[in-house]
């Protein structure tokens, strides 16, 4: 029982010592440490704006000027009358704002440079314009081939596929020349006193026509002509029911130039007379004529 209230008895006066020993901790701290600053204000300067209620009994009269002013006087030094004015270096030359020659070297080389490119662009548009024109040129020549070829596959096939007309054979129509023209005529070993003599110029053996479901009447008529040509002319006819050429002119593929050839081919066409037939339309087909050098 004494034991119990010993043990008693000094945890209480060991919890008591303890918050004692806190508490006297804390109190040194506020009163150490936490004690506030007090800022300390600057003083002023006292200035004597003249008099004053608080001064003395004694009188204050102020210096006369006069005497300030010759007390100055004997303070400075007279200056040496020996010593110069120091002279001041001046310059005579103008300075002038120069360009640098850098920057005037790059301006001239933005120029070119901006002309080049204007000239490049120059030729690119040139040449776009002329690669255009180019195009529609080939494009109309394609375009007028085509519609010639459409026009003569179209008279082909009006009445259907036109069947080979005969084929002429005029070896016996060989003749001498009119002996109208410039320069000797004849062999060499011929004999220049026979006259001119005059007939039919040869075209080739291959003469020939197309007319589907025609057929010549007689035989197929030759061109009369005095020139020296080869090539071939093909002639577009128009047929009407008694088998009479109402109409001629000259088609694609011929390779002859000459007019006066052309006439003669197109005077030989309307003279061909084809069979007749129980039909009141108009029948269209060629006829082609090949000239042979004599």
């Amino acid at each position: 029982m004494d034991r119990q209230k010993l043990k008693s008895w000094a945890k209480t006066n060991g919890a008591t010592g303890t918050v004692i020993f806190h508490a006297v901790i804390f109190m040194v701290l506020i009163c150490c440490c936490m004690t506030s600053q007090m800022s300390t204000t600057e003083e002023g300067l006292a200035v004597s704006l003249g008099a004053d209620d608080f001064g003395g009994s004694d009188l204050f009269e102020p210096t006369p000027a006069s005497e300030i002013e010759g007390q100055l006087a004997e303070a400075s030094p007279a200056a040496d009358p020996s010593t110069a004015p120091e002279a001041y270096q001046t310059q005579d030359i103008e300075e002038s704002v120069a360009m640098p020659k850098a920057d005037e070297e790059k301006k001239k080389e933005e120029a070119k440079k901006k002309e080049a490119d204007a000239q490049r662009k120059k030729k690119q548009a040139e040449e776009a314009e002329r690669k255009r024109r180019e195009a529609e040129k080939r494009a109309q020549i394609e375009k007028e081939n085509k519609q010639k070829a459409e026009i003569g596959n179209r008279l082909k096939n009006v009445f259907g596929q036109g069947g080979n007309g005969g084929v002429g054979n005029d070896n016996s129509s060989t003749g001498k020349g009119d002996g109208t023209s410039t320069g000797s005529q004849g062999k060499a070993t011929g004999d220049p006193n026979n006259a001119p003599s005059k007939g039919h110029a040869k075209t080739g053996s291959n003469n020939s026509w197309s007319l589907d479901g025609r057929s010549i009447h007689g035989e197929l008529a030759k061109p009369t002509y005095g020139e020296q040509e080869e090539g071939t002319i093909v002639v577009r006819i128009m047929v009407n029911e008694n088998g009479d050429v109402i109409n001629a002119d000259i088609a694609p593929g011929t390779d002859i130039t000459s007019k006066r050839l052309h006439n003669a081919a197109l005077a030989a066409a309307k003279k061909t007379k084809f069979n007749a037939i129980p039909t009141k339309k108009n029948q269209s087909g060629t006829i082609t004529y090949k000239f042979e050098l004599r």
